[in-house]
């Protein structure tokens, strides 16, 4: 059956649409709390996602999920900040994982020999303080590769703790 109007949907297309702001509402529960407090929720909605949160018993938590979803069904604006905080986490969790990409990359070129080494902590000179520096590179001296799983992982621990101070001092 064609629909001459393109603003009627079809059944199937409704029940999609309804899926996705259900999917939505169950994004919503699982988010951190303090992403939560970013939004501009209305009073109902904060207290439908509060109680979902707490709920353990699946059947409850499946009941207030689709309750959730008709409040965000209800209001097209909250649904868009819905979405907005759900791309904002997943952009800060992306941002989160290169960053740790890159903390692995160092690491690996530190233990790969004296030439990449050298090569890295020139890299760093401008970016972490020369105490952090010869620290780092005493550690990538001791360190035999992924083999020494002791001494990789700190220094992980220790680009880690001097990337992050350097990103907060800037």
């Amino acid at each position: 059956m064609r629909f001459a109007d393109d603003s009627i949907q079809s059944k199937s297309g409704r029940k999609r649409a309804a899926q996705a702001i259900e999917a939505l509402a169950l994004q919503l529960v699982t988010v951190p709390a303090a992403w939560l407090q970013k939004a501009d929720f209305s009073p109902e909605l904060r207290q439908a996602l509060t109680q979902a949160r707490a709920l353990d018993a699946h059947g409850a938590r499946k009941r207030q999920i689709k309750y959730l979803a008709g409040l965000l069904r209800e209001d097209p604006r909250q649904q868009e900040q819905a979405r907005q905080l759900l791309a904002g986490q997943e952009q800060q969790h992306q941002h989160q994982a290169a960053h740790f990409h890159r903390l692995e990359r160092l690491r690996e070129r530190l233990c790969a020999g004296e030439a990449e080494r050298a090569a890295v902590l020139a890299e760093l000179t401008g970016q972490v303080s020369m105490s952090g520096l010869a620290e780092l590179e005493q550690l990538a001296r001791g360190c035999s590769g992924p083999v020494d799983k002791a001494s990789y992982r700190q220094l992980f621990r220790l680009l880690h703790q001097l990337l992050a101070e350097d990103s907060r001092g800037q």
